[in-house]
């Protein structure tokens, strides 16, 4: 299973020792629902995968469950795993931006976006988990904060689109976000490989973080008359926009967006559906994520 993404890990690790200690590994007498519980589980999971504990956690309706030496926590229909940490509410920053709370696919969690990512808290907000919640009714099981996160991700950037540049290929109709500096050697050759693609809309966001002639050429692309076709002649002729007036530029934003994402270089590519490609990627790459995208 995928473990907690780095912000969260972070967020988690310090209260995570002193709870899990306090939620004490000391053997007790199985309840019924306990029972009821690790019977449901036996019938999801793979035979091979040692079921040795089950016990109610302090938060309601959530069941603390030992895998093969590995402690997840589960609902009392045992239909999800919630995989990560749990820690103090008490230890989150106090300047982090709660953005959102709705309810989670296990009964008494609540999902939380903080900063820009999902983590998840109990009804009486008094303890933070940070990690994943998988369905477990079917396998492979399905991670629901992974599809969750890219919802999330395809909805900010789709929001922000108006402080991209835009080009078309086709009729448009797959999307691509992109994080670029106008000095980047592989945001370049991404250039090369995204040429070679057809229906496809591109929004390349202008993170100039190499120098400060970055900056200058992003400025001078982003005023251009046609943004689009400077960025093109920049990037593949290494041909500089004329020179023209100065004009607003959404840069700081844009920086503020790439912060969001934990975007630190570039290229930095995603498709329309939120899903990260991570660096520079061939154009069969960005084909083969389109076709895993369906």
């Amino acid at each position: 299973m995928t473990v907690a993404p780095a912000r969260v890990r972070r967020v988690a690790r310090a209260a995570a020792a002193c709870f899990l200690i306090a939620l004490g590994m000391a053997a007790a007498p199985a309840r019924a629902d306990e029972a009821q519980i690790r019977q449901t589980l036996r019938t999801r999971l793979p035979p091979a995968m040692v079921i040795e504990r089950v016990a109610k956690s302090p938060i309601a309706g959530l069941y603390q469950v030992v895998l093969d030496g590995e402690t997840v926590y589960t609902d009392e229909k045992a239909e999800y795993f919630f995989d990560g940490k749990i820690s103090d509410i008490r230890s989150l920053p106090p300047t982090m931006l709660i953005e959102s709370v709705a309810q989670s696919p296990i009964a008494g969690l609540r999902e939380v976006v903080i900063d820009g990512g999902i983590v998840y808290t109990d009804e009486k907000a008094e303890y933070v988990f940070g990690g994943s919640i998988f369905d477990i009714r079917t396998l492979p099981p399905r991670n629901l904060t992974e599809g969750r996160t890219r919802e999330l991700v395809a909805r900010i950037l789709s929001d922000a689109r108006a402080l991209a540049i835009r080009r078309v290929s086709g009729d448009g109709a797959r999307v691509l976000f992109t994080f670029e500096d106008p000095n980047c050697g592989y945001c370049k050759a991404l250039h090369r490989e995204i040429a070679k693609l057809d229906n496809l809309t591109v929004y390349t966001f202008l993170m100039p973080i190499l120098s400060e002639d970055s900056v200058q050429k992003a400025h001078a692309v982003w005023c251009a008359k046609d943004r689009a076709r400077a960025w093109d002649e920049l990037m593949a002729k290494g041909v500089m926009p004329g020179e023209g007036s100065a004009c607003p530029h959404p840069l700081d934003r844009i920086a503020a967006l790439a912060r969001r994402f934990q975007v630190a270089s570039t290229p930095s590519i995603f498709l329309g559906d939120g899903t990260a490609l991570g660096g520079y990627r061939s154009a069969a790459d960005i084909e083969k994520a389109f076709g895993a995208a369906r």
